[in-house]
């Protein structure tokens, strides 16, 4: 797999992005370039999908308490 420096580049940013966000090393790892890309990604927009809807719930909470207040 670590032929050509695509597949080097995405094997080694899948390593450094999955310890950043806690994605693991699990028994089941993409194997492909565009795979390594995919998951990737998919777990950064993650992130900022769940921070996202956090902040929703909060904004709401916090207009609640204000027009109750």
């Amino acid at each position: 797999m670590l032929g050509d420096w695509h597949a080097r580049l995405a094997l080694f940013c899948y390593c450094s992005f999955a310890q950043m966000t806690t994605l693991g090393y699990s028994d089941i790892t993409p194997v492909r370039a565009p795979a390594t890309t995919l998951s990737l990604l998919i777990a950064l927009f993650g992130m900022f999908y769940t921070a996202i809807v956090v902040s929703q719930f909060v904004g709401l909470a916090q207009g609640a308490s204000r027009d109750s207040a």
